[in-house]
């Protein structure tokens, strides 16, 4: 039983020795061209995937290690005061947002603030004011929205 049809067998038994090295290298290239389309071609495509999306990625960690980094440079300014209750009263009443502050309350280092209904920017802007003049984050926080556009509820815990 052979593994070629019998015309092939013959063909290739009538066939000169230059002409069998011919179809050997022929088949050599024919083999060499499915195994690049097969496997080379892909693994390339997936290597220059893989490096552009390593340096997406680069970039985006150097970004948030940027923003995850203490203050450090020359200009941070120091607490106004040590007490976390002024500094937030002191914050509320500079930003206008006093009234919409129903409860101040402190405990274990922490100062919770609950604010009923504040504009989404002023919030943001007192929390920047905050975490820059007195070192203040946010620990904890529920905002929900409000009915009114833009506006929010917020349940602050704030600390060191």
């Amino acid at each position: 039983m052979t593994l070629l049809p019998g015309s092939v067998t013959s063909a290739w038994d009538g066939a000169s020795p230059r002409e069998r090295l011919l179809l050997r290298w022929g088949a050599l290239i024919v083999m060499l061209a499915v195994l690049y389309a097969i496997a080379w071609q892909p693994l390339a495509r997936d290597t220059a995937r893989t490096r552009e999306s390593l340096a997406r990625d680069r970039a985006t960690l150097a970004v948030l290690q940027h923003y995850a980094a203490p203050q450090r440079s020359s200009g941070t300014v120091e607490p106004a005061s040590t007490d976390a209750r002024a500094a937030v009263e002191r914050a509320l009443d500079a930003r206008g947002l006093r009234a919409a502050a129903s409860q101040i309350d402190v405990r274990d280092d922490r100062v919770s603030v609950l604010l009923g209904a504040v504009p989404f920017d002023a919030l943001v802007a007192l929390l920047d004011d905050l975490a820059k003049t007195d070192r203040l984050r946010v620990i904890e926080a529920r905002v929900t929205a409000r009915v009114e556009p833009g506006t929010v509820r917020a349940e602050l815990a704030l600390g060191r």
